[in-house]
């Protein structure tokens, strides 16, 4: 199992990517790693599991979200409507065949309420380098071997390659289930 949240040792100034977020949920607690910030020019936003930040759906309530600083919980902000969940794969990935195929997304925001106690640097990485306008006309198999790297907030720094570019993870009615990269 991994060790309590509360041991971890997280800077106690600035929060950012690979900080662990906490839910409450029926009673339990969810919980992942803050992934980076994004922006929709207006509010920033940090980037995580939506499975974690929940589904707030036609102005539901949204849940609110913590991490830890000092050791102690501290309230970060709240889940967003805007999320993204299983997709289509052609809906995502236009010209190409997958009809009955579904990509996981699990994607969740998570609404900043003070972003002056926030860092864009990933815990463990460091700057985040320019985005990669990956998509169906320049995608190919020389992504394949590619170093990446991540920092988890219970796992730590993680260190691997690209191994395939969608993977079917499981089938099931007739209908497959990948993810990408």
């Amino acid at each position: 199992a991994p060790p309590p949240l509360t041991r971890l040792n997280f800077p106690n100034e600035l929060v950012g990517g690979g900080f662990p977020i906490v839910t409450d949920v029926q009673g339990q607690q969810h919980i992942s790693s803050i992934g980076c910030l994004v922006t929709d020019g207006d509010s920033i936003y940090a980037l995580t599991n939506r499975h974690v930040t929940g589904e707030v759906i036609n102005g539901g309530i949204p849940r609110d979200v913590f991490t830890f600083v000092n050791g102690k919980r501290q309230k970060i902000g709240y889940s967003h409507y805007r999320q993204l969940g299983k997709k289509p794969f052609t809906d995502i990935h236009k010209i190409w065949s997958g009809s009955r195929s579904y990509s996981t997304l699990d994607a969740g925001l998570i609404h900043i309420e003070d972003i002056n106690y926030w860092t864009a640097q990933v815990y463990g990485i460091g700057e985040i380098g320019d985005i990669v306008d990956l998509h169906t006309g320049n995608i190919s198999l020389d992504l394949i071997g590619v170093p990446v790297n991540a920092f988890g907030c219970a796992s730590g720094e993680m260190v691997g390659e690209i191994q395939a570019l969608f993977y079917r993870y499981k089938s099931v009615g007739g209908f497959d289930y990948v993810s990408d990269l």
